[in-house]
């Protein structure tokens, strides 16, 4: 018994020793670690020129670095810039923890350090030197790998994080990104959905895009920017083939749907998108023209490149780009007239015997226009015979805008800008034509209804302005009784409370203004609205004389405001403040 314990124990003695000598001295201590020499000496990220990459399963990567870019050029293919840049993070912290001779390494056999075979050939080059390295296993114990340097054979002891980031595959290095936008040279998008095609192109001068095709149209410009930032931000979700004869196959021999790049005339990249991928009703099948290889993509972004041009058309009627220009409005549609930007900035209609525009509802006009929206588009390209049958050879309305040009002489004049036609109404919607745009389109009726028709609807709603102590008399006349007030001093009346109504009363009336939009100027209506069963009079003191103000009230709005005539424009009706009306009702005395 005592002979077999003494062998035992001198086998665990030699098996501990060969441990400790083969293994336990390469696992290093946190000092060791530190005081380590790097794999690569003195390489930095910025110093390695390319990579190549040998893989065990077969496959061979190499990139290469200019100014800080990888570009992956087998496969040649977009690079996937962090993939890369991590895996040549960790590949310069590698630390060599311990060294074992050739000889050494073939003793123990490559077998036990993962060598047989390797799990890739790692090349680094920089512009003066190249290292080159097969990656080994795992070492045991310990969370370290091993590496062979050649050609010296001798295996080195280092961190396994190399392991996280080293490509399984030929693809592990291709940038997801289904196409490379910011780095494409385009200015034209041609879409070909079947035998359907449209295409956008970019203005050089202002950088936005527009409608080229099928018909030059306005384009919208947000629906633009989520197209391209659709195509943008699209991943590819499997990388199937570098070139494939069988197009067939794929769906591919007569593609669904085609997106091509181009600069100029020179088409700079194309997509082509074929067939659903079996079992995966979601993903497509496309083509990459530019890099001649087969990948799946997302069958959402198939279907939103299907819709047709008319949802990136720009859907507002009418665009004022810079409403700051707007120098002249014509108008023709009960009335003929014009409106024009004086040199004071008002806004005159007609000639110099007309009268100045209400700021507040010439804002409104151009808010309604500018509301306006395309329903649908009626017809592409019209001819002489549509535009007779919708109305648009002799339109029911029509509203130009012109702006303020400067020509070389200096001299400023207006120049023709969008100009909007009206025909046909079609149920609750009307027909319109944009005089820079072939197409007819469709808008809605009622808005279109809202737009001013006659000069009046918007004349400035100021009635008069007067200083609050001219005013000497305010009276409320009807056929049946007077009730006035005559200011003696600075009182309108003996007791108090009336006093301060009748005062806060002319205050108001001092800077007098329509309520609203005006309600008519037909002499005809004026009896509809009651119009003379009672008069409102101001006795105004003035430099030359006193003048009297009269105002022909009639019945009581919805709103209990009052419909009044203006004083100096017969049949022009407004609505006349009622909280005025009815404090002068309540406290101006009865005449005696």
């Amino acid at each position: 018994m005592q002979r077999k314990l003494t062998w035992f124990l001198t086998i665990l003695a030699i098996a501990l020793f060969a441990f400790i000598f083969f293994f336990e001295r390469r696992i290093p201590g946190a000092t060791e670690r530190t005081a380590a020499a790097r794999v690569l000496p003195g390489v930095e990220p910025l110093n390695i020129t390319a990579l190549e990459i040998t893989l065990s399963a077969g496959g061979v990567l190499r990139a290469e670095q200019t100014n800080g870019v990888w570009f992956l050029t087998r496969p040649p293919y977009p690079a996937h810039q962090t993939a890369i840049e991590m895996f040549v993070t960790n590949l310069v912290q590698l630390r060599s923890f311990d060294r074992l001779p050739q000889h050494e390494v073939a003793l123990q056999g490559q077998r036990n350090f993962g060598l047989e075979p390797p799990r890739a050939t790692v090349q680094v080059e920089t512009a003066t030197n190249k290292f080159q390295f097969e990656v080994g296993g795992n070492a045991p114990l310990t969370n370290n790998i091993y590496l062979r340097i050649i050609p010296s054979s001798e295996v080195v002891l280092t961190q396994s994080d190399l392991i996280q980031h080293l490509p399984e595959s030929t693809n592990a290095w291709r940038s997801q990104r289904l196409v490379q936008l910011a780095g494409l040279p385009f200015d034209h998008l041609q879409v070909r959905h079947r035998q359907r095609i449209f295409e956008l192109g970019k203005n050089p001068t202002n950088q936005l895009w527009r409608i080229t095709r099928p018909i030059p149209a306005r384009g919208d410009q947000h629906q633009i920017s989520t197209l391209l930032n659709q195509l943008a931000h699209a991943q590819v979700t499997g990388f199937i083939a570098d070139s494939v004869a069988d197009l067939e196959r794929f769906g591919l021999q007569s593609p669904e749907l085609e997106v091509g790049f181009n600069h100029g005339t020179n088409r700079a990249f194309t997509i082509e998108f074929g067939g659903a991928v079996t079992n995966q009703t979601n993903q497509v099948f496309a083509r990459l023209i530019g890099h001649t290889n087969i990948v799946t993509v997302s069958q959402d972004l198939l279907d939103f490149l299907k819709q047709p041009y008319k949802a990136f058309h720009d859907p507002r009627l009418m665009t004022l780009e810079n409403i700051g220009a707007l120098n002249r409005i014509e108008v023709n549609f009960q009335e003929q007239f014009a409106i024009q930007r004086q040199p004071d900035e008002r806004w005159r209609i007609g000639a110099e015997d007309g009268f100045f525009a209400d700021r507040e509802l010439l804002g409104e006009f151009l808010s309604g226009v500018l509301a306006l929206r395309i329903l649908d588009i009626a017809k592409e390209v019209p001819t002489e015979a549509d535009l007779q049958e919708l109305g648009l050879q002799k339109p029911l309305a029509r509203y130009a805008f012109l702006e303020r040009s400067t020509n070389s002489t200096g001299s400023v004049t207006n120049k023709p800008g969008p100009e909007l036609a009206f025909g046909t109404p079609a149920t609750d919607r009307i027909y319109v034509k944009r005089s820079d745009e072939a197409p007819i389109y469709l808008t809605d009726l009622a808005k279109m209804t809202q737009l001013p028709r006659a000069s009046w609807e918007l004349r400035d709603r100021q009635i008069f302005t007067f200083s609050t102590g001219s005013v000497v008399r305010v009276s409320i006349v009807s056929s049946t009784s007077t009730n006035t007030a005559v200011r003696t001093g600075a009182a309108w009346a003996s007791e108090p409370l009336a006093n301060e109504a009748i005062a806060e009363a002319v205050f108001r009336l001092s800077t007098l203004k329509a309520l609203r939009n005006w309600v008519s100027n037909s002499p005809e209506r004026k009896q509809s609205f009651g119009i003379g069963s009672e008069t409102l009079e101001l006795e105004v003191k003035g430099e030359n004389g006193t003048q009297v103000w009269r105002i022909p009230l009639g019945k009581l709005t919805i709103r209990r405001d009052v419909y009044a005539e203006h004083p100096n424009v017969p049949s022009l009706i407004f609505e006349f403040p009622g909280e005025i009306y009815h404090l002068l009702k309540q406290n101006l005395p009865h005449a005696r």
